[in-house]
């Protein structure tokens, strides 16, 4: 803030306390310093205008111009580097050198004002005030304050005189000498080793003398009414021209362009001056004072001038500082408290570094490199250097990274391998996102949002998403689904039979199956692939296979191996059932199918002393073989069904313990257990740990069992793991596809899917892959005839892939999907427009494994095929049919192929479409949608064996180019 010296603006001023100085109407601080001068300090908020001085509230005084208000920055404070004389009494004249001396604003002696003169910014000539007591000398300039040290000694009566020091330090007859001292008031004398010299009192502190005639080498002496002074050394006479002297030089370091004050003696007809040998340009000032320019391609190192009588160096160097240069920076971001390395040159000297304006603590390693810390409140932004008086900025900015937030994320639940939308802020440098402890894969979209995927072996747990800067973590949990039914405990025991539990917790037997004689030996399965285990037995070679867990079942009888194996299942190839297999001291001989025969596959795994263990054990579907050693508590399993060395080996349990292994989470991944006199141990990692689950549950003899002892619940069609049905909807001609999530037969929200072009058309809404999430069928109907499956991870499609083999006859065109073999896989119901022929492709997957027509008895060409479920609720599959002109709806019902009879299904008006089919209430039994094609009104009708239960309104949708095409 700059001071101003306002003057002739009061006459006769009265107590301070009366008067008021503004700038522009904005009142100031102010020092009456005379009858004729304020000083007054330029307030904030003051703008360019007029300086008004007032006296009791009225206008008094305004200045002609403007005060001009500048943005300038901050002025360099001053510098004392000594002053002479070191005392005397009041009235002594002092000259006092240093740096940055101008706007000089006072001169002090011990806190008494004094007269002064600026001589220039490196000199000021001061007058001990009245007043003045022995203390420091400071000097006050628009940008501080400069304290002198040591003190200034205020002296009272006649004071003796001072030679601080003289120049030149020697010269010929006729030289002039300036002599520097204090006290030179009244003096009376000066001599050259005792020749009087004539001698002109310059000032209080210099005398100029001439050399006399006779004079030879000795002291000068001044004599003052005070006494005399003697200078050492002695002035030393010479003849000749006399070279010239350096006494001392500033500032002491500087960039290129720098001026420099040299100060000496004989500095008369200098010819050259050079810095540490580069010539500069320079100005002969006095015979005591040049002032010189330091050179481009100067370096450090000492001064020197030459003159007639000679060259002189310096004694000290001049120190060139290099301008900075900032070449770079790393890590180029990072949170607060970061330490960055900054590259560059000319680090000499550094006064500051900030990062986007905020001031940081730094070192300075090197002349070419610094280390600081991202301070508190830095925000992105470059990085500045002020080094030799010059800035050096980045041309790249460094990115402050903030912590992250996570405000929201959807779906909030789902099983392993949903992908989950996370909502938040600062998400642009994500290094991990975990559910629960598990990290998960993920895709960083913007920095607001990322997606992930929930990972196997993930539970219910808050979502954490981590960055350099920090982690957030969710407030609620995500809620994993389980992907199927947990597998749960059972034992066989000899005496006794199977005695199985539905849940991972000790109790009673849930199911008892007393099955069994002395020889036998237990194994469980899904021998007919509808998702339930259930119980068999090997018996010398045979294994005895039930459907269901009860006595009185139907038994299939295998012949595969003999007395003495040990009896494995599991679905050895992927198609959803489970087939038998025998281990033999050492070797597995598996069968793919629940019939007598040789083996299919045959693997060398394990030694013959080790007991079989069998699990999908990478989740990929398809059951493969491990090995348990009792010897020493050892687990070795392998990902493939072939030999070689295990891809998971860890210890787990005691010796002498018995193996067993289950889906005990629900994510589709078997891991191991142990059973141990009664009490199962169980994983949910393939890893050596403690257990995650302990139950008491069997006794010590008992052989353990693991399986889904009932059927699994029933997927709601077009569920998109969201655990409801949903509505799929179709904008035909815009090529804009939706899907409505319902909670229950409540709308919930509309999720929008990619654009399709208008060529393609909707027939179908089933899991076609496999992984337990629902599937849309596509079909080109208009330009190729092929389809294609969507796969969804969630409501988001992640792929897309070939239905094969390519049906490219455009008269064929999908009604819906079924499944009518029963082998848990979606089938494709198809009809021919020109001959009005049904068919069925029975599906493996996204292939078709046979084609098998469909006859529906009494079919009319105006009746449309809507979709199938089991409506009567007796396992057996019905499909929806639909004449809308008539106003008639039917379901008939099939074995296979064979239709096996017909039902009516109440029915709205011509006006109302049958559009979909789903379980929206979750009862196990189908429900169907209508829409009005003209109002644009949709309802959801709750069947219970194809009786109308209630009927609930779903929000309208006027716009009749959405037409609603699934689940079917």
């Amino acid at each position: 803030m700059s001071t101003v010296n306002v003057g002739n603006a009061v006459d006769n001023p009265e107590p301070v306390v009366d008067l008021q100085v503004c700038f522009n109407d904005v009142p100031a601080a102010f020092e009456v310093v005379s009858d004729t001068q304020i000083l007054a300090t330029v307030p904030s908020g003051a703008t360019t205008g007029p300086i008004k001085v007032q006296r009791d509230d009225e206008e008094f005084a305004v200045s002609s111009v403007p005060f001009v208000v500048t943005t300038a920055s901050a002025p360099t404070p001053p510098i004392i580097s000594n002053f002479t004389p070191p005392a005397g009494p009041v009235g002594t004249v002092v000259s006092i050198f240093g740096t940055n001396f101008a706007d000089v604003l006072t001169v002090r002696f011990n806190g008494v004002a004094a007269t002064f003169s600026v001589s220039n910014t490196t000199q000021i000539t001061a007058t001990v005030p009245a007043g003045a007591t022995t203390g420091p000398i400071t000097v006050t300039t628009t940008g501080g304050t400069a304290t002198a040290t040591p003190n200034f000694i205020v002296t009272t009566g006649p004071t003796p005189p001072i030679i601080s020091n003289f120049t030149p330090p020697s010269g010929p007859v006729g030289t002039v000498v300036n002599i520097f001292g204090a006290n030179f008031a009244n003096v009376t004398n000066v001599r050259f080793n005792g020749v009087n010299a004539t001698f002109t009192v310059a000032s209080p502190t210099q005398i100029t003398a001439t050399v006399p005639a006779g004079t030879t080498t000795g002291p000068i002496t001044v004599t003052t009414t005070g006494g005399t002074a003697t200078a050492t050394p002695n002035f030393i006479v010479t003849t000749g021209p006399t070279p010239p002297i350096i006494s001392n030089f500033t500032p002491p370091s500087g960039p290129v362009g720098t001026v420099v004050n040299i100060f000496g003696a004989n500095f008369a007809n200098v010819t050259n001056v050079r810095f540490n040998g580069v010539n500069a340009t320079f100005t002969v000032a006095s015979p005591t004072q040049i002032t010189a320019t330091v050179p481009a391609g100067a370096t450090t190192g000492p001064i020197s001038i030459t003159g007639p009588g000679g060259t002189t160096t310096s004694s000290t160097p001049f120190v060139v500082l290099e301008t900075p240069t900032l070449t770079g920076f790393a890590p180029t971001s990072g949170p607060v408290g970061t330490i960055v390395t900054i590259s560059g040159s000319g680090f000499v000297q550094v006064s500051e570094v900030r990062f986007g304006g905020v001031a940081a603590t730094f070192t300075v390693n090197s002349p070419t490199q610094i280390t600081a810390t991202v301070p508190p409140g830095a925000a992105t932004g470059p990085i500045s250097i002020a080094a030799a008086g010059v800035i050096a900025t980045s041309r790249e900015p460094f990115v402050v990274l903030e912590a992250p937030t996570l405000t929201s994320f959807s779906p909030a639940s789902g099983p392993v391998g949903t992908s989950v939308t996370i909502t938040g802020t600062n998400f642009l440098n994500v290094s991990s996102v975990t559910f629960g402890d598990l990290p998960a894969p993920f895709t960083v979209t913007s920095p607001t949002q990322l997606t992930a995927t929930v990972p196997v072996g993930a539970v219910t747990a808050p979502i954490r998403v981590i960055t350099p800067a920090g982690s957030a973590t969710s407030a609620t949990s995500f809620t994993v689904v389980p992907r199927v039914p947990p597998q749960t405990i059972g034992v066989w025991r000899p005496t006794q039979g199977f005695l199985l539990r539905q849940s991972n917790t000790a109790g009673p037997p849930d199911i008892a199956v007393p099955l069994g004689q002395p020889g036998d030996q237990p194994v469980v399965g899904d021998w007919d692939g509808d998702g339930k285990t259930t119980v068999a037995l090997f018996r010398a070679g045979q294994f005895l296979l039930r459907n269901e867990n009860a006595v009185g079942a139907p038994v299939t009888t295998v012949a595969f191996g003999q007395a003495g194996d040990i009896p494995v299942a599991g679905d050895w190839t992927g198609k959803g059932f489970d087939s038998v297999g025998v281990f033999r001291r050492g070797v597995f001989l598996l069968r793919n199918t629940n019939t007598s025969g040789a083996p299919d596959i045959i693997i060398n795994y394990g030694l013959p002393t080790d007991l079989p263990v069998v699990g999908d054990w990478d989740g990929d579907g398809r059951t493969t073989i491990g090995a348990f050693r009792p010897s020493t508590g050892f687990f070795f399993l392998r990902n493939d069904n072939s030999s070689g060395n295990a891809d998971l080996s860890f210890f787990y349990g005691l010796a002498n313990d018995l193996p067993v292994a289950g889906d005990w989470d629900g994510d589709g991944v078997t891991t191991v257990g142990i059973f141990r006199a009664g009490t199962f141990f169980l994983r949910n990692t393939n890893t050596a740990g403690f257990a995650d689950v302990a139950v008491g549950f069997g006794q010590a003899g008992d052989v353990p069992l693991a399986g889904r002892w009932k059927t699994p619940p029933v997927i709601p069609p077009g569920d998109f793991q969201t655990g409801n049905s949903t509505v799929v909807w179709r904008n035909q001609t815009t090529g804009e596809s939706a899907i409505w999530v319902m909670q229950g037969t409540s709308f919930v929200r509309s999720e929008a899917l990619p654009f399709v072009e208008d060529c393609w058309v909707v027939g179908g809404v089933a899991d076609f892959t496999g992984d337990g999430a629902t599937d849309l069928l596509w079909r080109n109907q208009d330009i190729t005839g092929f389809d294609a499956v969507w796969s969804f991870a969630g409501l988001r499609p992640v792929a897309a892939l070939p239905v094969t083999p390519e049906q490219t006859d455009r008269n064929w065109f999908i009604s819906c999907t079924g499944d009518f073999n029963r082998d848990g896989q979606p089938d494709i119901v198809r009809r021919n427009l020109a001959t009005d022929a049904v068919e069925v492709w029975l599906m493996n997957g996204r292939t078709r494994s046979a084609v098998i027509p469909l006859v529906i008895p009494g079919l009319t060409a105006d009746e449309r095929i809507v979709g199938s479920g089991d409506f009567e609720g007796n396992g057996q599959l019905g499909v929806l049919l639909h004449r809308q002109g008539a106003g008639t709806a039917r379901v008939v019902t099939f074995i296979g192929a064979t239709a096996v009879g017909s039902r009516p299904l109440p029915a709205l008006g011509p006006e109302w479409r049958l559009a979909a089919v789903g379980d929206y209430n979750r009862d196990g039994q189908p429900d169907v949608v209508w829409r009005n094609e003209r109002t644009g009104q949709n309802v959801i009708w709750l069947l219970r064996n194809l009786s109308l239960v209630q009927s609930v309104p779903l929000p309208a949708v006027p716009d009749q180019r959405w037409q609603i095409v699934g689940p079917r």
